[in-house]
C-alpha cells in the first residue's frame, strides 16, 4: 500500500513538473508569435468589414447603414495600425496609404449622403484597401 501511495505521489509530482516546464517553454513561443497572430486577426476583421461595407445594396442602403459600415472599417483600422510592425515597410506603407485614402474620401462626403452615392464615391478606395490587405496578408503565416 505504501509503495502504491509513493508511486502515485511521484506520478503527480512528475506531471506537475512537466506541466510547469511545458508552460514555460510555450510562453516564449506565444510571445514570439503574439504580434503576428494579433495582426492576422485584426487584418482579417478589417478585410471582413471592408467587404461588408462594399456588399451593401447601393439601391437600398440607408445613410445610417453606410456610415455604420464605414465606422466598423475605421474602428478596425485604428486597431490594425498599432500592430503593423511585423509587416515589411512597403506593405505597411501601402496599407496605411489605402486606409488613409479611404478615410479622407469618406471624410469629404456629406453626413446624410444616400448609401448608394456614398458607396460609389468610396468604391475605388475600398478596392485599394482590399488590394493592400491581400498584399499585407500574403507574407504572413496566419493561423
Amino acid at each position: 500500500m505504501k509503495s502504491l501511495l509513493v508511486k502515485a505521489v511521484a506520478g503527480v509530482a512528475t506531471a506537475v513538473a512537466l506541466t510547469a516546464c511545458s508552460e514555460k517553454a510555450a510562453a516564449p513561443a506565444r510571445a514570439a508569435g503574439g504580434p503576428s497572430v494579433t495582426l492576422c486577426e485584426r487584418l482579417s476583421r478589417l478585410d471582413i468589414d471592408n467587404s461588408a461595407l462594399g456588399s451593401l445594396d447601393p439601391y437600398e442602403a440607408s445613410p445610417e447603414q453606410f456610415s455604420g459600415g464605414y465606422a466598423d472599417v475605421a474602428r478596425d483600422w485604428a486597431e490594425v495600425k498599432d500592430v503593423l510592425a511585423p509587416l515589411p515597410a512597403a506593405r505597411r506603407t501601402a496599407l496605411r496609404t489605402a486606409a488613409e485614402g479611404l478615410a479622407d474620401t469618406y471624410g469629404g462626403l456629406p453626413g446624410d449622403i444616400p448609401g448608394g452615392e456614398g458607396l460609389e464615391a468610396i468604391g475605388g478606395r475600398m478596392a485599394e484597401l482590399r488590394t493592400a490587405l491581400a498584399a499585407a496578408t500574403s507574407g504572413l503565416k496566419c493561423p
